[in-house]
């Protein structure tokens, strides 16, 4: 038999020699080499069927890192809606405090401050001081203090009140009164904190104080 038979050589370590080979012999040996090259084809297919497995694992592994690197910007976008209404609920919020702001500012500036001053502060017993009550800024139709009671608290534990009748309150025509003034003696050394407070029935619609130093004098009644 030639020693160039036909077959396939690839991969084998040596050509053997089967010259000397029996046909029973020659056949076996024949078998193998089919047997050898169907398990090469067999594992070739093994192989290429492996490599077909891995490359569709590093696709799934390379679209699993696409995703989650995409991850954000889809939650962003998700998100977007709700981080519009939020933001639109906020300058909706923002928009009401001004506008309510406004508002106070509004009535901050239409309402009058109430001022009480002293003359003299400080004085010597028996002192006759005058005690100035103002409404100062603000309107003059100012309906809260429109014809209000008035309330003096000495602080030397007596108190005076009085009274007031007026027209029925007319906006843009009724006007408040402004000034109040009155003279009180103390008649002993001391600290005295004074009190005024508009009184409307009996609640206090606005309130001063100031303080008066009354020396010990040499007669004291």
């Amino acid at each position: 038999m030639d020693d160039d038979a036909p077959g396939d050589t690839e991969g084998d370590a040596e050509v053997e020699d089967i010259s000397a080979l029996s046909l029973k012999e020659v056949a076996a040996w024949e078998s193998g080499r089919y047997n050898m090259c169907s398990y090469r084809s067999d594992m070739k297919r093994d192989y290429r069927n492996h490599r077909g497995r891995r490359s569709q694992g590093w696709l799934l592994v390379v679209a699993s890192f696409v995703a989650i690197a995409g991850m954000p910007r889809l939650l962003a976008v998700a998100a977007a809606p709700v981080v519009s209404q939020d933001a639109g609920v906020a300058k909706d919020d923002r928009d009401r405090c001004k506008d309510s702001g406004k508002e106070k500012g509004k009535e901050s500036d239409k309402r009058p401050r109430l001022v009480l001053k002293a003359q003299p502060p400080v004085a010597i017993s028996p002192a006759r001081v005058i005690l100035t009550a103002e409404i100062v800024g603000g309107a003059d139709d100012f309906q809260d203090y429109y014809c209000t009671g008035v309330q003096w608290d000495w602080g030397d534990d007596t108190k005076s009140e009085s009274t007031t009748d007026c027209a029925p309150y007319e906006a843009g025509k009724s006007e408040i009164k402004r000034r109040f003034t009155v003279e009180h003696v103390f008649r002993r050394g001391g600290v005295y904190k004074v009190y005024f407070r508009l009184m409307r029935r009996d609640k206090i619609v606005a309130a001063a104080t100031t303080s008066i130093q009354v020396r010990q004098g040499n007669q004291e009644f």
